[in-house]
């Protein structure tokens, strides 16, 4: 091969590994990104802040999967509060309350406890906050214990603080659906929430 071949062919030679190198770069940024998200979004989902109870004016369960109205109901009858609202859609064709402690009023609840069963208007985390906003304006509670599976606690102790001045503590279990598609619902729901950020 002369000297003049090899000159001709080696600009294209460093081409290729520099688009090689660029591809691999890129690559790598991708999968860090990637894994840093699954990672933001299992610490806020999975493995979200969540609070001791102590003990409030009221506990206020928001409405959806798992056992939370009953993780309610158990934190009443320990003493949290003596007031406990549960979010809850009226059913037209029943004729009833979805959630069973609206159905029907726990046994385990003595006659001092309260028990108010809404359905806000949208029913939306985003229409709870605000019916729960307007029923601590009503009631004048000071402090809340609010039940929301763990993936939504991060989202609505978001919303909340936006429109309540009082001192709001979450707690919950576990949703029922898994937690992958728990974890995906919430990133999109969260990240529609930061885009809308009025109370």
């Amino acid at each position: 091969m002369s000297r003049l071949s090899r000159l001709r062919r080696r600009p294209g030679s460093h081409l290729g590994r520099r688009t090689g190198a660029r591809a691999a770069r890129l690559a790598v940024g991708v999968v860090v990104v990637v894994v840093l998200a699954l990672m933001v979004a299992t610490r806020l989902f999975v493995f979200p802040i969540t609070d001791e109870p102590g003990t409030a004016d009221v506990v206020v369960v928001l409405d959806g999967g798992g056992p939370r109205h009953w993780h309610g109901v158990d934190l009443v009858v320990d003493g949290v509060a003596e007031e406990i609202v549960h979010m809850s859609e009226w059913s037209a064709v029943r004729r009833a309350y979805t959630v069973g402690p609206c159905r029907n009023r726990p046994a385990r609840y003595d006659d001092t406890v309260t028990v108010t069963c809404p359905t806000p208007d949208p029913d939306t985390t985003v229409g709870e906050v605000h019916h729960l906003v307007d029923l601590a304006d009503d009631r004048g509670w000071d402090e809340i214990v609010v039940v929301a599976s763990t993936d939504q606690i991060t989202r609505a102790r978001m919303l909340l603080a936006r429109c309540f001045d009082g001192e709001a503590r979450f707690t919950g279990p576990d949703h029922d659906d898994p937690w992958w598609e728990r974890m995906v619902y919430e990133t999109a729901a969260t990240a529609a929430a930061l885009l809308d950020p009025g109370c």
